[in-house]
């Protein structure tokens, strides 16, 4: 039976979030609040009957999915965008759920930190973030946006980058897109600090043809031109994000160091075909997508992954629900559905 949210709850819930993403931003002002205020609010939502009632039910996404979630805070984060609303609204449906049934998790872990906003508005609702990621240029993304300084510093690389694109040929500009590419995959330069880099990646990723970096990554010549630069630089300068949170960590080893109450948000690489090999650092194949969900039993947990009847299988023991998403932001018309599996200790 689907149950959805009355108005009241929903209005509620929008609150919360909005102050969240508030913070997020750093667009905080005295009337949305602060961090504590947030995770105080939501505290008080742990009493709502109804709440209580929806989360131990079947939860579809539209049961939230009037919530206002702006999608620019990441700017680089690229495909995942159309998954904000739904994703969120899941995650904290799940996250009320844990505390009302006494399963408050003393961290919030991803080992892939693809969807960095779900961690980030988990650390303003009040939980002790913890991020992990196997990706080095992932890491140093989010700890080259740690301070203020920082922040204005790859903004103004960033612009300084996407300028000189654009004032190039189209040979030239292809040139210059493999130098940003050898720089942001391969790490090779040790002239450059890591503002620059985290700037060069991001404008890597927003140029590569796949929307993902790896060596072979082809450029689209007509994006320099497409990029608002003023936005993404605001962006930017305004994120608040994990910082030194974030670390380089295989995901068996985080699994195997976090106690089995806390709650686990998941991303993992895409189940691949060999022909796609988009990973610099290796696919994440069936053979490793089935000891995760094997690792995962008994916890509770979300992970997001495309709709695969492979992944599918491995966990069918969970609760499925399927969004739709565009699966490559430089490609138009490339989409697709992604599935979001959530795991619940007590249905184990």
């Amino acid at each position: 039976m689907v149950r959805s949210l009355s108005e009241r709850t929903r209005s509620t819930c929008q609150r919360l979030l909005r102050k969240s993403v508030a913070v997020t931003c750093g667009k905080v002002k005295k009337s949305l609040g602060t961090k504590r205020g947030v995770a105080a609010a939501l505290s008080r939502m742990c009493k709502n009957k109804e709440l209580l009632r929806v989360s131990r039910g079947t939860y579809v996404p539209h049961a939230c999915n009037d919530l206002s979630i702006p999608t620019s805070v990441f700017p680089w984060w690229g495909s995942k965008k159309r998954l904000v609303r739904p994703l969120v609204s899941i995650i904290l449906t799940e996250v009320l759920r844990a505390r009302c049934e006494g399963i408050r998790a003393s961290r919030i872990v991803s080992p892939f930190v693809g969807t960095g906003i779900v961690e980030v508005t988990l650390q303003n609702l009040g939980e002790e973030v913890r991020a992990f990621d196997t990706d080095s240029r992932v890491v140093n993304m989010h700890r080259a946006l740690r301070t203020a300084a920082l922040r204005k510093l790859v903004a103004r690389h960033f612009a300084y980058e996407v300028c000189r694109l654009r004032k190039q040929s189209a040979a030239q500009q292809v040139k210059r897109y493999k130098h940003i590419l050898r720089d942001a995959v391969l790490s090779s330069s040790k002239s450059h600090g890591e503002a620059q880099l985290a700037a060069r990646w991001n404008l890597g990723m927003r140029c590569s043809f796949f929307g993902m970096l790896r060596r072979s990554s082809g450029f689209v010549r007509s994006k320099p031109s497409k990029i608002a630069v003023g936005r993404i630089c605001r962006a930017l300068e305004g994120h608040r994000g994990l910082g030194n949170a974030c670390a380089r960590k295989d995901v068996f080893d985080v699994l195997r160091d976090t106690p089995r109450r806390d709650f686990l948000f998941l991303d993992p690489p895409y189940l691949l075909e060999s022909s796609e090999r988009q990973y610099e650092g290796g696919d994440f194949g069936l053979e490793k997508h089935a000891k995760l969900a094997n690792a995962l039993k008994g916890r509770n947990f979300v992970l997001c992954h495309r709709e695969d009847p492979s992944i599918r299988d491995l966990y069918k023991w969970c609760e499925i629900l399927v969004v739709p998403q565009i699966m490559n932001i430089n490609r138009a018309g490339k989409s697709g559905m992604e599935m979001i599996i959530i795991g619940r200790k007590s249905g184990v």
